[in-house]
């Protein structure tokens, strides 16, 4: 199990931002470790350990999200799909629904 991290917030360190010739294609499939909860989302680390990112409440499952309670448990590993980058982050989706449309 992960141990919750204090002093360091992975958004906001200049470092977790991928540059532009170093991301991910959209809808390309990838394993996630779940890394920290937030009211408005997930925090991530892709499972081969090279980048964080994240996923917004709606996108953390199919059907209802209500926050943090709904969300997978910290140290978790799962799939997950490529949305886009946002300000250099990471931005994905683990609904189950998405993964139809990444093929």
């Amino acid at each position: 199990m992960l141990e919750p991290m204090t002093g360091w917030d992975m958004h906001e360190d200049p470092a977790m931002q991928v540059p532009e010739e170093h991301r991910l294609r959209a809808a390309a499939r990838v394993s996630v470790t779940v890394v920290c909860h937030h009211p408005w989302g997930v925090g991530i680390m892709l499972a081969d350990g090279s980048r964080y990112g994240h996923v917004d409440v709606p996108l953390t499952r199919d059907g209802p999200a209500r926050g943090p309670q709904d969300y997978p448990p910290i140290g978790q590993t799962t799939p997950a799909v490529v949305i886009r980058y946002s300000g250099g982050q990471l931005r994905l989706t683990m609904r189950s629904s998405d993964f139809a449309e990444s093929s």
